[in-house]
């Protein structure tokens, strides 16, 4: 951590001193893009392995298999207490999701940054995503016009056996930058949350975050 605050120019006292009581890893296979780098670092294999070997956007209909054994599944069955919030992207089909990779418990974005960032009628009205809306969608040409996912799930929670559920939007609500910024807020209460309750417990824990 202290490398880090040097290259960016942040001090994060607290998460140093987690980081010294704990175990780091310093070194892992990575690559250039999200996800390949987040698969290698929970199962340790090359990404190219596992079939993850590019950043998965909205709508891809693959994910982690679950026959691939993670960081997760190995300490669970050590009995450690697992956990993860916030952004998995690995996978947008259920076998790929944290609460079936080895998390006790888990709550994270289904998709990434491009749907839900840029899929909503802020950023049409910014010019960031044009055709998204009908209102700006002009192109005579093309050939799936279906392709309007409004209704697409945003963030889920789930347990370790249970089918993972939406959270915080209501039937017929559209996605949009404050449900967005609702959705980063909850996850860092949850984060609180979680680590103040695994830290009362005496079995050792494992907790992984996204960004």
């Amino acid at each position: 951590m202290p490398e880090l605050n040097f290259v960016r120019g942040t001090q994060t006292p607290r998460i140093n001193k987690l980081a010294d009581q704990g175990m780091s890893f310093m070194r892992m296979y990575t690559e250039p893009s999200c996800t390949p780098t987040r698969t290698a670092m929970m199962t340790g294999r090359q990404p190219v392995r596992t079939g993850l070997k590019e950043v998965k956007v909205a709508l891809v209909g693959e994910g982690l298999p679950a026959s691939e054994v993670t960081i997760a599944e190995v300490l669970s069955q050590a009995g450690y207490n697992t956990a993860h919030i916030g952004k998995w992207h690995m996978g947008d089909i259920e076998e790929s999701y944290p609460h079936n990779q080895g998390f006790d418990f888990a709550a994270f974005p289904i998709h990434q940054q491009v749907q839900l960032a840029w899929m909503t009628t802020d950023a049409d009205h910014a010019n960031t995503m044009i055709g998204f809306m009908g209102s700006s969608y002009s192109d005579p040409y093309a050939i799936d016009t279906k392709f309007k996912p409004f209704g697409l799930v945003t963030g889920v929670e789930a347990r370790k056996g249970e089918e993972a559920h939406e959270v915080g939007m209501q039937p017929g609500e559209q996605w949009s930058q404050a449900k967005y910024n609702e959705l980063n807020q909850r996850y860092q209460d949850q984060t609180l949350d979680l680590l103040r309750d695994l830290s009362a417990k005496t079995s050792p824990s494992f907790y992984s975050t996204g960004l």
